[in-house]
């Protein structure tokens, strides 16, 4: 069975190369329709909880929640004054 294989393979050796370059270029076209996306709106239903909670600390839902940061480190302050 091995042998038999090996010897296919070699015998067509030049077709399976052009196949094999042919299928490769094929998929590797479609990585052009490929898009990433980090909006969580895209990622999540609109029912999906973690969403709704997003949507409503973006909106105010939420008037003790402040933030700080710089960019590389954040830091989420819940409560405040007043409480």
């Amino acid at each position: 069975m091995t042998r038999a294989f090996a010897q296919i393979v070699l015998r067509h050796r030049w077709l399976i190369l052009f196949t094999t370059l042919v299928v490769t270029a094929l998929a590797g076209s479609g990585l052009r329709l490929i898009t990433i996306s980090t909006e969580p709106r895209d990622n999540f239903g609109p029912d999906n909880p973690q969403l709704v909670a997003f949507e409503n600390l973006e909106i105010g839902g939420f008037p003790n929640v402040q933030f700080a940061g710089d960019g590389r480190q954040d830091l989420v302050i819940v409560g405040g004054a007043g409480d």
